[in-house]
């Protein structure tokens, strides 16, 4: 990715990420609002439905418990008690019979008739005799023996009735009387649904445990099996969701969990139905999405070319400037970053042709002075050939202090011209002792001029004439200017990789503004005489060759003297760039 990435061109990355940066949220935000959209409105539809069943099974609940209590009146009806355990007693007396009969069918009648919800009571005595009294005629008749179980209590549904069975018995020796059955009217039932708002495609059931339907919005599947697919979630006692499949549908199914007597109640929803506002707000999302992404295009389209365009413009130049046309202009059309990048170049093109035309008049000079070195080249040696003479001379004639001044003066001269930028630190002692020979015979018993280093400390390299302009500048600035005799010191000391050489003389000082100056080359360009400008260069040398961590440290007090120290690296080896200079000049 990062290879391929690269090939492009920059107008061709801007416009990738520009559009990253801007349709990566769009779509992102897109997703999200549809998707949270379409989850809040399933979690609204998931609790109406859960708020329209738990106001339903409360009422259906209510209805349930009225109706189980009145079969446990009628259990505990001191008339029914005494009818039941009297039966056996008047068997064969009609007359007793029909009046027990009659007790029982008014007490039946009065309950019958005070619940709406009741169709027909029917006692099943224990001898198997049969007591009934219903509302209608025409409906079909209830036959108890079909329901009896060896329950206490329990509902059975079949395709024509909703029947409440429950045992009667005797008081107080719990001995069983019989049975009662209570037909249920299932328009009760069906009225409490028909109250809930759901929908002309929506599915509302009441089951018991066995998937029977009980009620639903039409009367003619009471007492059938619910289709398999909600079938599948009886038996919780919780409340839960799912969706399913009923044939081509996909249905949002709540199932509220058992009530008191076992029925669950089953709510559905077609989950186009509450899925329309879903589309509604695609249809709306999804042209704004498409229309942004487009918009979003076009604009990067055009502001990537304008940015690119002097870039383009520039790219151009520099490759007509790489195949040699140095009369190239490139066209500066904004004065942001490129532009300024732009007139950079422009100015660079200038420079170029200004220098490649003084690079041809330096070559041509430089060939002129070629030819001038080497006409000069004897000079030198005729020099050291005549300082020689002079010293042999002043020999034969036993005036030896001339002979060793010219000698250490014809070492200096040999040292100072050689091509080495870096030497030993024992060479360049060597050197400072001839450079301390000439000085003494120049001021006689004015100073005394010391060299104390380590012999260890001799095969470190260090730049060529390093310590020499300070010996000087210590000479002419501290101890010229004293009036008795001076005393210089020359030491060296190894710190780890740190080599610290000290020039230290008793002279006259210098004041705290000049010791905090020195160093600065303004300041020491306005100072009459060379030395302090020595001392500047080498402090220059220094940082340039190693470092600003390196350098010369100036310390003084007025009156008593000064101490400079040299900090450079310690070197057991020769620079690089050494042994380039030792190859002289490429030809």
């Amino acid at each position: 990715m990062r290879k391929w990435f690269r090939k492009w061109g920059f107008q061709s990355k801007l416009l990738f990420i520009f559009l990253t940066m801007i349709l990566t949220p769009v779509i992102l935000l897109s997703f999200f609002e549809f998707y949270y959209s379409k989850k809040m409105l399933a979690d609204k539809t998931n609790d109406y439905l859960k708020n329209l069943a738990a106001v339903t099974l409360s009422k259906i609940d209510s209805t349930v418990s009225d109706i189980e209590n009145v079969a446990f009146y009628i259990n505990g009806n001191n008339t029914i008690q005494a009818s039941l355990k009297a039966e056996k007693q008047v068997v064969g007396n009609r007359v007793a019979y029909y009046e027990l009969h009659s007790d029982i069918r008014q007490i039946l009648a009065s309950y019958v008739l005070l619940r709406q919800e009741i169709n027909a009571i029917c006692i099943h005595s224990e001898s198997g005799r049969e007591y009934t009294y219903t509302k209608t005629r025409n409906g079909p008749s209830l036959d108890i023996t079909r329901y009896i179980r060896d329950e206490k209590q329990y509902w059975a549904v079949d395709k024509n009735h909703i029947v409440l069975m429950k045992k009667l018995y005797a008081f107080p020796t719990q001995s069983l009387l019989g049975y009662i059955a209570l037909d249920v009217n299932a328009k009760s039932l069906y009225d409490i649904i028909a109250d809930i708002d759901l929908t002309k495609s929506g599915r509302i059931f009441l089951v018991n445990e066995e998937g029977r339907i009980l009620a639903t919005e039409s009367e003619t599947l009471s007492g059938e099996l619910l289709d398999e697919p909600y079938r599948n979630f009886l038996g919780e006692n919780e409340a839960f969701y799912n969706n399913v499949r009923v044939g081509n549908t996909y249905y949002s199914v709540y199932n509220s969990g058992a009530i008191s007597n076992g029925w669950y109640m089953v709510l559905a929803i077609p989950r186009d139905y509450y899925m329309r506002d879903i589309t509604k707000l695609k249809n709306v999302i999804i042209p704004i999405t498409l229309t942004t992404a487009f918009l979003t295009a076009l604009l990067s389209i055009l502001v990537s070319r304008g940015i690119t365009r002097p870039i383009r413009f520039l790219s151009g130049a520099m490759e007509n400037f790489g195949q040699g046309n140095f009369d190239i202009n490139c066209q500066v059309d904004s004065e942001d970053e490129i532009g300024r990048l732009s007139h950079t170049f422009n100015q660079m093109v200038m420079d170029m042709n200004s220098l490649v035309n003084t690079v041809y008049e330096q070559k041509v000079m430089k060939q002129e002075a070629q030819m001038k070195s080497l006409q000069m080249q004897i000079n030198p040696h005729f020099l050291y050939n005549t300082l020689d003479t002079i010293n042999w001379m002043a020999r034969i004639r036993h005036v030896d202090e001339i002979g060793d001044m010219v000698a250490a003066l014809s070492n200096m001269m040999r040292y100072s011209l050689e091509k080495k930028s870096f030497v030993r630190l024992g060479e360049e002692v060597k050197s400072l002792k001839d450079y301390i020979a000439i000085q003494n015979y120049r001021y006689r018993d004015k100073m005394v001029a010391e060299i104390e280093i380590d012999e260890s400390l001799m095969s470190l390299y260090i730049p060529r004439l390093l310590i020499q302009p300070i010996l000087e500048n210590a000479i002419v600035h501290g101890i010229e200017e004293k009036l008795d005799k001076g005393h210089i010191l020359v030491a060296a000391r190894r710190e780890d990789e740190d080599l610290y050489i000290q020039i230290m003389d008793d002279g006259v000082g210098m004041t705290e503004e000049t010791m905090s100056h020195i160093l600065r080359e303004d300041y020491s360009m306005k100072k009459s005489g060379h030395t302090s400008i020595g001392v500047v260069n080498v402090n220059r040398r220094i940082q340039m060759i190693y470092g600003k961590d390196y350098g010369l440290l100036v310390q003084s007090v007025l009156g008593a003297g000064t101490k400079i120290t040299i900090h450079i690296p310690a070197r057991e080896e020769e620079q690089e760039e050494v042994k380039k200079d030792e190859k002289g000049p490429e030809r």
